[in-house]
């Protein structure tokens, strides 16, 4: 029986993230879609106060060529980032993994000198992943948990977009949300 809803859910998560995946967005007249981004546990059930070791795994379903941050850690930067959500059955979080520490180049050298910094962005070919684990110490109290994320995009200006198209450069138009999972504190 278990196994049976294991292969369920895992049908309809997957079904779910394609279906993510499939949106479009037009951005300066070209229609990009949003990679699938999925969240992934370690495990489905843990004890108060256990670390969660959660991955966040980016897949470029598109056709070209994807610029993603290299860090989809806890901070927002020139390059942007993911904010993680952990909710209880009430809708109170208990947890956001994220804090803002925004900025973006001021001139197109500078934007293009970033662009260029491995140390900052994954090029992701059509069909490539990539992801990053992350790890949160969970509520001691016992329930059911949902997380939450969305990968968010650079900060940059329609003007500085707009010039990365130009030179066949291609980065998160805009924000992609992953399908939300479920796990349960004993």
């Amino acid at each position: 029986m278990k196994s049976g809803i294991l292969i369920v859910s895992c049908i309809i998560f997957s079904m779910t993230a394609y279906n993510v995946g499939l949106r479009a967005k037009e951005r300066h007249g070209i229609k990009v879609s949003c990679p699938i981004f999925q969240i992934v546990t370690d495990k489905t059930t843990y004890s108060g106060g256990e670390w969660l070791h959660l991955k966040l795994i980016v897949t470029n379903n598109g056709e070209s060529s994807l610029y993603v941050s290299r860090e989809m850690g806890f901070c927002s930067g020139p390059t942007g980032f993911a904010v993680v959500e952990i909710l209880d059955q009430f809708d109170r979080q208990h947890g956001r993994l994220g804090c803002s520490a925004d900025g973006a180049p001021e001139t197109d050298a500078e934007l293009l000198e970033l662009m260029g910094n491995s140390k900052f962005w994954i090029q992701l070919r059509p069909g490539e992943v990539y992801g990053q684990e992350l790890r949160y110490e969970l509520p001691l109290g016992q329930g059911t948990y949902r997380i939450r994320a969305n990968l968010l995009p650079a900060g940059f200006s329609d003007k500085q977009s707009a010039l990365l198209l130009q030179k066949g450069i291609h980065v998160l138009g805009s924000s992609c949300s992953a399908a939300e999972v479920t796990i349960s504190v004993r």
